[in-house]
């Protein structure tokens, strides 16, 4: 009896807990100086690196169609992201990373928001939050996970609670926040294109 209730135990341990997580590194960032004109409208673009890893030794991770990386200035859209075309997965305790876009054309900040935006990157303090959402169709969206607020060169895991409103509630808002978002499928490790288990 007691070995069954081990036996039990160590299947639940390996393949009851979770084991998909998400870590996000803002590599750099440029489109956030004003130009000479003093218009308040950027065209960011974020170069983030994305890893998908499974923490189990008995269950792999996936990624879904439809996953994208969204990046907000106090919570104030900038950029985001393409959804993936297709599902990634990788296998138990692999990991995963792919090079991540996120732009945004014709953002449009508050003067005493931009004021504080350039304060920050001089200073380089925590400012920019990155969260990974989920296509649903249609104008909805699903939070994957936040990942905070970081700075760049920051590699945060995105296990973090979410601040911020809904990730497309201020863009239904203001039709003027318009993001024009690239995809790009980059360098991996344990990499595996199959769906898991």
């Amino acid at each position: 009896m007691l070995l069954v209730l081990a036996l039990g135990l160590t299947f639940g341990l390996v393949f009851g807990l979770p084991h998909r997580r998400y870590s996000v590194t803002i590599n750099s960032v440029s489109g956030l100086d004003l130009p000479p004109s003093k218009n308040l409208t950027l065209d960011p673009q974020f170069n983030l690196t994305l890893r998908l890893a499974s923490a189990s030794p008995g269950r792999g991770a996936c990624m879904d169609a439809g996953t994208y990386v969204h990046v907000s200035y106090r919570c104030v859209p900038l950029a985001t992201s393409t959804a993936a075309p297709c599902r990634l997965c990788v296998g138990p305790m692999k990991s995963r990373e792919q090079l991540v876009v996120s732009k945004g054309t014709g953002v449009q900040l508050p003067g005493f928001l931009m004021d504080s935006l350039t304060v920050d990157l001089r200073s380089g303090v925590e400012a920019f939050n990155v969260k990974i959402g989920r296509s649903a169709g249609h104008h909805d969206a699903e939070l994957v996970a936040s990942c905070g607020v970081r700075r760049i060169g920051d590699t945060a895991r995105c296990d973090s609670d979410d601040t911020c409103p809904d990730l497309n509630q201020k863009a239904n808002d203001d039709p003027a926040i318009i993001s024009t978002p690239i995809f790009i499928i980059g360098r991996s490790q344990g990499l595996s294109t199959q769906d898991q288990p």
